[in-house]
């Protein structure tokens, strides 16, 4: 190369790397540079720029870029003579590397070093390892530090990531690392050794000696336990454990190193070898070396060597865990108790108690293992722990970690934004709940009479004016909950049931209900701590005293806090009474049944009273407990009659002239609720609270009522009648139903032009998306709650209009939706067979489809259609199911099918920009944020519509053919003919129709949108539907409709093809057409000829001796066949994968196994010539 060109070659390099060129500039001087990788003398080019003598380091590095590049792609086109004399220069290179040159440069000398050795050890270079030692031997530093650079990369390559493209190559490296393993490892001790001595001193060569600990660290992960727990020098473990002492600095590379060990998977005889890591004397030095890690300064240092010795000590516990007998008759030779490892279990226990959560979140997790194991839990040593392990939960639950620590800078830098810190802290929590739940059921007495003694002391010293009284009860409650929760079946399972302390639960459920505390913060902490209680005091002998008094005390505080609900505290006091109510009746219901009468009067007393005292949430949460009580009667009449009284409270307000005059059409509605008005006034606001406490109620009433599930109560309960089944909602709440079809209507009308032209101006953007939906479509962590009262006050004054508006709209829509699902369920045994039950309830809903927004679309998709037509009887679907899917699907289609198209256009010139270099508007992956959003909802909208689809035709859970009694003949026979298996009768029903073939439709359209998870649902909602409709109706398969379905498939393998999931599933898919309908080969042989013109011998060959081939080779051929018009992604189109020469194996083997494996390396054409005829 002469002198000018290697001139231009620098200067272009530095153009690229001087940031005052502009962008023409760069990119011809990055063109030039790419060029010289093609450039046939690209290694001596590269040579030439890495020598020393070039002062500028960017030069250098570029020119070992261009060896490597030549190494690890053009080797095998290079000559012998070539191959030799890179070899040599690069030895010559590392052996003369100055000890100045930067630590990237030296990284990418390793690199090329590691390739060259990928590409030639140990056939074609057996003495590699004793030539790169022999490099060592002046003990220079960056030479070492490039060979230990290179041996690292290396058992990257071959075995952890196991990246190298030919698998006879890899199979050769890996016989030669077992060979060598040894050898390998007395180099690393060697150079650990040599500099052990340096590291007290200032010049010190800790980089050395840690370079060389963390490629141990690669090593030790897989290589044969016996070259690490050996007695001969070899072993690193005495190194490892020298350099734990913290004053050498290296103490957190040595811990990697034993994580590593002790984090293998294996048999049990080496889980055993691993656990001598927890022997005493090595429990010592643990010990040690965290006194004095812990005593240093550096924070940063000790948090990190803090953090891997508890995830050292959790792996050590999970090697305990699995070589522990999981039965009590189980033998082995090798651990049956604790006892030996209680100085492990007791730093274990010291790590888990650490200030810093990180530290002890991998200590609580194993603690939580080791409790979870059924038979550990009974060792001694592990239970004498556990009242030690419960001061542990208390501290960590009631501690307020929002104070600063030491830690607490330092782990923050581990998290990437707030929301993965607020996951941590979440995982946190929990895992120490699951360890005081384990607990539990370890020792449930004790740890009951500990939990109760706690909350006891620090509920008789409660000081109202402690500033962490909320923090300390939120804890206590929490670990109140956990015991409660599982002591009684942990007890049950010691037949220990007797001895639990239901006095004491008594006491403190007296304590909780009879305590005066001003904070209502703290009132509702109480409230569900009496709750909490209950599970325990229901098992007194007289528990309804107990019930009564929480139930005396929740009203009372009611009537305290009524009228004020616009303090934060007070209101989350009184909605959290109403969830304990409801809590109570709905499981326990036959200790309220008694009270009930008391209950009611309570309610109407106050209702009576004055009618405002109770908000509608509250006054529908009240009527709920009082029917969860009521559904203990099992009586018809009785559950009916209560029903009445509840729905009677709605009479004013849906019988009134006002009401009856919003209902006269969508605008007047609009008006009524305030959307036509620039700012609040009160009617609309009472007719907002109205229609809320309406919806509200009705839905709760549909939800909560329920019929005996035992026949016989069912009969004695009068709930049948003229010999059907009533259910109790039916008389009193269809009047409710057929009002919610029409507030249904008119709310999904708000979006119309008609509404919209005439709503305010300022109320415009209470029909928009709210932020929440926004946030949580683009997965950004939705808003917190406010954090105080002063900021609670101030977010509720500063609320508009709009934003009330659009809070009721949303909020009641879904409503709407919800209860006229229930409702199809309640009153599926009259309402489907109603003759005009689609024209006057469904169809107006349908039609409303084309303008109802996508977020609204989708909540009428979950609970209202999804729910109407799986609970369609069978001889309905014509009449009813079919008219409502017809009309919705091609809704659907017409808004769904253009956004995809127009999708599919941008990808493609977004992907054509990044090809051609890069343009400002298509270049970038970074999209608008507006983009994303309308991407997102496009895609779950489209997910949401087929899994609508999947519901009501595919059964998720088909009968195993194993549990059908198949000695029955017409059994059998409906098994071969009704596709029961996979279809929903529904689904049969539909398969009959006009309907089906929307499905159908939308089905084989949706398979080539760019959503992959849409294809997958695609699928399965085409393969049982195709496969009954060839058996049953193979004549509807015309040649159009075959090359619709066919062409459909190969566009779904052509855009999601390259995912081996879709692959399959439509490779089977594809199959089955061609497998069903045998008459349509030349449709088939058509279009497969059109998709692939360079392949009409083989695709003729296929489909010609199609039903001669088994399964497995229809499929092999097959994706041989259409592998060309699979779509790559971008990132795959261009990349290069490096060439290796096959060697002959370097390790010889037995003559048996060498016969077996050259049969099996033969190609598949070659054994099909063993059996042509002569």
């Amino acid at each position: 190369m002469q002198q000018g060109d290697l001139d231009k070659l620098i200067f272009a390099l530095e153009t690229v790397l001087s940031p005052g060129v502009d962008h023409n500039k760069r990119t011809a001087a990055i063109t030039l540079c790419e060029t010289y990788k093609n450039h046939e003398q690209c290694a001596q080019i590269g040579f030439t720029l890495a020598e020393p003598l070039n002062t500028n380091a960017s030069v250098r590095y570029f020119g070992w870029q261009l060896i490597k590049h030549v190494v690890r792609l053009k080797w095998t086109e290079k000559s012998k003579e070539d191959k030799v004399q890179i070899q040599k220069q690069l030895l010559a290179a590392v052996h003369s590397c100055p000890e100045t040159e930067p630590v990237y440069i030296k990284s990418v000398i390793s690199g090329v070093l590691t390739e060259l050795v990928k590409h030639v050890w140990p056939q074609q270079w057996p003495t590699m390892l004793d030539d790169v030692f022999n490099l060592c031997e002046n003990h220079k530093s960056s030479t070492v530090e490039i060979v230990l650079m290179m041996l690292l990369s290396l058992a990257e390559d071959v075995v952890l990531y196991q990246n190298i493209t030919s698998k006879p190559r890899a199979r050769d490296l890996r016989q030669a690392f077992t060979v060598a393993t040894e050898r390998i490892f007395e180099f690393f001790n060697g150079v650990i050794s040599y500099r052990l001595s340096s590291l007290a001193t200032p010049n010190g060569q800790k980089h050395l000696i840690a370079t060389a600990l963390r490629a141990l660290g690669v090593y030790v992960e897989w290589v044969n336990l016996d070259f690490i727990f050996t007695d001969k020098p070899s072993s690193p473990l005495p190194v490892i454990f020298r350099l734990l002492d913290p004053s050498l600095g290296v103490h957190l590379e040595s811990i990697e190193c034993l994580l590593a060990i002790a984090n293998r998977k294996g048999s049990t005889i080496e889980r055993q070898a691993i656990l001598k890591l927890a022997d005493k004397c090595f429990v010592e030095q643990y010990v040690s070396a965290i006194k004095i890690s812990s005593s240093e300064e550096s924070f940063d240092e000790t948090f990190s060597f803090l953090k891997s010795a508890g995830k050292l000590m959790g792996a050590l516990s999970g090697q305990i865990i699995a070589v522990f007998p999981e039965q009590k008759e189980s033998k082995t030779e090798f651990i049956n108790t604790l006892n030996e490892y209680k100085p492990f279990l007791d730093v274990l226990y010291h790590l888990a108690n650490h200030e810093s959560r990180m530290v002890a979140h991998p200590c609580v997790t194993s603690w939580v293992s080791l409790l979870r194991h059924q038979e550990l839990r009974k060792d001694p040593t592990l239970l004498s722990l556990v009242p030690h392990l419960l001061n542990l939960v208390t501290l960590h639950l009631c501690k307020d970690y929002s104070q600063q620590n030491q830690f607490t800078c330092v782990e923050e830098l581990d998290f990437s934004d707030d929301e993965e810190l607020l996951r941590f802290m979440k995982s946190f929590r929990s895992s120490c709940i699951q360890l005081l739940r384990y607990s539990t059921i370890a020792l449930p007495l004790d740890v009951a009479d500990a939990c109760f003694a706690t909350v006891y002391e620090n509920l008789e010293n409660v000081s109202p004016t402690d500033a962490k009284l909320l923090l300390k009860f939120e804890g206590l409650h929490t670990y109140l909950e956990t015991v409660t929760s599982c002591v009684v079946s942990a007890a049950e399972d010691w037949n220990s049931k007797h001895r639990l302390p239901i006095a004491k639960a008594e006491e403190l459920m007296f304590l909780f209900t009879t305590k005066k505390i001003g904070d209502p913060e703290v009132q509702a902490i109480f409230f569900n701590c009496a709750y909490s209680l209950c599970k325990l005091v229901a098992l007194a002998s007289n528990p309804r005293q107990h019930f009564k008094l929480l139930l005396d005390r929740a009203f009372e505080t009611l009537d305290a806090t009524a009228g004020q609900y616009t303090i934060s505290a007070v209101s989350s006091l009184r909605r959290q009474i109403a969830v304990v109510l409801i809590r109570i009746s709905k499981y326990y219901p036959n200790i309220c049944l008694p009270l009930m009468e008391h209950l009611t009067s309570m309610i109407m007393q106050r209702l009576h009273k004055n009618h405002s005292q109770f908000s509608p949430h509250e006054k529908v949460s009240m009527f709920e407990s009082l029917i969860l009580i009521s559904n203990e009667l099992k009586n018809f009449v009785q559950q009916t009659t209560l029903i009445k009284n509840i729905m009677a409270t709605t009479e004013n307000f849906s019988q009134s002239p006002e009401f009856r005059s919003v209902l006269q059409s969508p605008v007047d509605f609009a008006k009524a609720i305030g959307f036509m008005e620039p700012s609040a006034n009160e009617a609309c606001t009472r007719m907002r609270t109205d229609i809320y406490y309406y919806i509200t109620l009705t839905s709760a009433v549909l939800c909560r009522t329920q019929v005996p599930e035992d026949e016989k109560a069912r009969i004695s309960g009068g709930f049948y009648v003229n010999g059907n089944l009533v259910h109790p909602c039916t008389e009193h709440v269809g009047l409710a139903v057929e009002l919610i079809f029409i507030l249904a209507r008119y709310f999904s009308s708000m979006w119309t032009s008609a509404v919209k032209s005439a709503v305010h101006p300022g109320n415009v953007q209470a029909l928009a998306m709210r932020e929440s939906e926004k946030r949580t479509l683009m997965c950004v962590n939705v808003d917190q709650q406010p954090s105080s009262r002063s900021e609670y006050a101030e977010r509720s004054a500063s609320k508009k209009h709009w934003e009330t508006l659009q809070t009721f709209l949303h909020c009641n829509i879904d409503n709407c939706y919800n209860s006229l699902g229930l409702a199809s369920k309640v009153f599926a045994s009259v309402f489907y067979f109603q003759p005009v039950v689609y024209q006057i309830a469904v169809e107006p809903l349908v039609q409303n489809v084309a303008t109802l927004p996508m977020p609204q679309l989708r909540g009428m998709l979950r609970q209202f259609f999804a729910e109407f037509l799986k609970n369609c009887p069978v001889e309905r679907t014509e009449e009813v199911a079919c008219p409502i899917l017809s009309g919705y699907c091609e809704i659907v289609m017409e808004r769904l099918r253009p956004r995809w198209e127009a999708y599919g256009v941008r990808e493609a010139e977004r992907i054509r920009g990044a090809i051609n270099g890069g343009s400002q508007e298509f270049g970038s992956d970074e999209k608008p944020e507006e983009e994303i959003l309308e991407e997102q909802i496009l895609r779950n909208m489209t997910r949401e519509h087929l899994d609508l689809l999947v519901t009501i035709c595919v059964n998720k859970n088909p009968p195993s053919k194993k549990t059908e009694d198949m000695s029955d003949p017409d059994q059998v026979r409906c098994l071969g003919m009704a596709q029961s298996t996979q279809l929903t009768d529904t689904g049969v029903a539909l398969a009959n129709t006009g309907a089906c073939e929307d499905i159908l439709t939308h089905a084989l359209v949706a398979m080539s949108w760019h959503d992959t998870t849409s294809c997958h649902k695609s699928v399965s909602i085409l393969w049982p539907l195709l496969k009954l409709l060839m058996r049953d109706k193979p004549s509807i398969f015309t040649d159009d409709v075959t090359y619709f379905v066919f062409e459909s498939i190969l566009r779904g393998l052509n855009r999601h093809g390259q995912f081996d999931g879709c692959q399959t599933q439509l490779t089977s898919l594809a199959l089955l057409i061609i497998q069903g309908l045998p008459g349509r080969i030349n449709v088939f042989l058509g279009i497969l000829n059109s998709a692939l013109p360079q392949m009409e011998s083989q695709i003729s060959d296929f489909l010609e001796t199609f039903h001669q081939r088994n399964d497995k080779q229809k499929k092999i051929t097959f994706k041989k066949l259409v592998g060309g018009i699979i779509e790559q992604h971008v990132g795959q189109q261009f990349k290069e994968e490096p060439k290796m020469d096959v060697f002959a194996p370097f390790f010889a083997r037995s003559s048996k196994r060498a016969t077996k494996n050259s049969v099996d390396e033969v190609n598949i054409d070659g054994l099909a010539q063993l059996f042509k005829p002569q």
